[in-house]
């Protein structure tokens, strides 16, 4: 299929992106611009590869696990573009781009790509949008995570002060991007199952998560 085979370049892309950005820590006269510049190839293949699978299901593509991987990679492509377009660190870049790498990775070898129609149950105008806030959310705090361990680690060290400032800057705005989107999935996930299973809450332990997630970065 056509979606499968631009998300396998994308795959390769996002491959070539760590490798280059590797090669920025051994060797920084290599500009930015050409590992983010596969980054963003990679997350354009990945949008094209939805839009198209999208119009085989005339639903939005995020239905099953294969599904949810290649978005969520498509997210995290984003946020590492995003996060790294302007903020030069390789190091936290290439770690950074393992998530993606990673996501789609599962996607493309332990997950099937076949077409699966659409349960009742997930035909809801709220699925999509549901899931597209948890996409971009936790493509934020991802970036956010690795952006934090290194911060904590500068810290434990006594090290680069500036460096823990800009970093903890950083972090702040990835929250502060995430966290609307994580509050909006709440909001959406609860309208689904209303819509879909006449009650917003079933004591899910995905349910938990994501409320107690939701405190932890409220707080």
């Amino acid at each position: 299929m056509m979606d499968h085979f631009l998300n396998t370049i994308a795959f390769y892309f996002y491959l070539f992106a760590l490798l280059t950005t590797l090669v920025r820590v051994f060797q920084s006269k290599l500009t930015r611009w050409v590992p983010l510049g596969f980054t963003a190839i990679g997350a354009a293949l990945q949008f094209a590869a939805f839009l198209i699978r999208w119009s085989h299901l005339n639903w939005a593509p995020v239905t099953t696990m294969y599904e949810i991987l290649c978005y969520v990679s498509f997210g995290l492509g984003l946020a590492v573009f995003f996060t790294y377009r302007k903020f030069d660190a390789p190091v936290l870049a290439a770690m950074s781009l393992i998530l993606p790498i990673a996501a789609l990775g599962t996607a493309l070898f332990t997950e099937s790509p076949d077409l699966k129609p659409v349960v009742p149950g997930l035909q809801s105008r709220w699925m999509p949008i549901h899931v597209s806030c948890w996409c971009f959310s936790y493509s934020a705090f991802g970036v956010g995570f690795v952006v934090a361990s290194c911060l904590i680690a500068l810290r434990r060290l006594g090290r680069a002060p500036k460096m823990q400032e800009e970093l903890g800057d950083l972090f702040h705005r990835l929250v502060l991007f995430g966290f609307p989107f994580h509050t909006l999935g709440l909001i959406t996930g609860a309208l689904w199952a209303a819509n879909a299973w006449a009650s917003p809450w079933f004591n899910a332990p995905k349910e938990w998560t994501s409320a107690i997630t939701w405190l932890i970065y409220a707080i």
